[in-house]
């Protein structure tokens, strides 16, 4: 998600490689368009399969019914399924008690069981996404409004939408550089304040754990990409970091990443790390992009570069799709069944986010 423009422009990124993961060729229900169906390789046991049905909703959202398959079960139990739903500042506030009341009847339904929202930045100088009381001195761990009050939001939305709720608040950072950023990134003193305070609070309040949205110009690779990617990979370095440290935390504390390219954007250090990354999932973006191709072809990409920590970011907010459109992309998951295990959904109530979404998550 991006706090002032949610449309990310995807990269064409030739097709990865995968060792877990064998591929083949199968029809999509769109005309003359094809999927690559990813299917994990399992060891044959007879009489044990079993149906089991996937969505991921991380301030977006994915269906359990629409990825609902039938995988050969190994002894081992699958990785949770999740559908997540994404929830802007703008929805919060004065608004919250509204905005939960309206979701309500979807958590009902089983169309998302997880819930983002923006939340937390890496409050201090020159960064816009907090109030003006929190922009002064070096990067620290801060709710971004006037008071701390982003916890009891957590509170507010099991409450309404029912304890089996996963709380998933924002950690924000979408300044107009890297510089702010890096004050954190750099600083061993400073990020271990910055840690230990999300832990703290995540305890608190019992989060399930933090999404990281990093969106500093030039992150990601948006722009001046060869120049951008020792950027890049310090940011993953500070994540992987973050995250094993949450992970370590009693009780464990989740971590996932957002990412605005393919998983072959950038040098083949930032490449392995993305590949190594202890974060419970990496979160696409660039399956934002309005081209069905293009839609597809990223969706496989990260599919089969990072398996089941892949979480598919999808964009009512984004643009006015047609019915057709929505429906082709999630008969793509589909498709992917065995393979993919949450989709984040940007953002309720936000844009064309239409009954059809719901209809197709639940």
């Amino acid at each position: 998600p991006r706090i002032s423009t949610p449309y990310h422009t995807a990269r064409d990124n030739a097709p990865g490689t995968a060792r877990q993961v064998s591929t083949r060729r199968a029809q999509c229900t769109a005309p003359t368009l094809y999927s690559e169906l990813v299917v994990i390789r399992t060891a044959r046991a007879p009489s044990c399969t079993h149906s089991f049905a996937m969505v991921v909703l991380q301030v977006g959202v994915l269906s359990l019914a629409a990825v609902a398959g039938t995988v050969a079960a190994t002894g081992a139990a699958p990785p949770p399924r999740t559908a997540m739903v994404w929830v802007p500042d703008s929805a919060l506030g004065g608004n919250l008690n509204g905005t939960l009341t309206a979701l309500a009847p979807y958590a009902a339904r089983n169309s998302f069981n997880a819930f983002a929202y923006q939340a937390y930045s890496l409050c201090g100088r020159n960064n816009h996404n907090c109030n003006s009381a929190k922009k002064t001195g070096e990067p620290y761990f801060s709710c971004v409004h006037s008071t701390d009050s982003c916890g009891n939001v957590a509170v507010s939305a099991r409450a309404a939408l029912g304890p089996h709720i996963a709380t998933w608040p924002l950690i924000s950072m979408n300044g107009p550089d890297c510089d702010f950023l890096n004050g954190l990134l750099k600083n061993e003193t400073l990020s271990t304040a910055f840690t230990n305070a999300a832990i703290a609070e995540a305890h608190t309040f019992n989060f399930t754990g933090y999404n990281l949205d990093f969106e500093s110009h030039g992150i990601n690779g948006d722009e001046h990409p060869k120049s951008a990617d020792g950027q890049y990979e310090l940011t993953l370095g500070w994540v992987a970091s973050f995250a094993q440290k949450l992970h370590a935390a009693s009780p464990r504390i989740g971590v996932s990443y957002d990412t605005g390219v393919g998983p072959q954007w950038g040098s083949s250090k930032s490449r392995a790390l993305i590949k190594a990354s202890p974060v419970d999932r990496l979160i696409s973006m660039a399956t934002y992009n309005p081209k069905f191709v293009q839609y597809e072809s990223e969706l496989s990409a990260w599919s089969r570069a990072v398996g089941s920590r892949y979480g598919v970011g999808l964009c009512p907010a984004c643009q006015n799709l047609t019915e057709a459109e929505v429906k082709s992309r999630f008969e793509v998951l589909r498709l992917h069944k065995g393979a993919i295990f949450e989709i984040d959904v940007w953002a309720f109530p936000d844009g064309y986010f239409t009954e059809q979404w719901w209809d197709l998550m639940a």
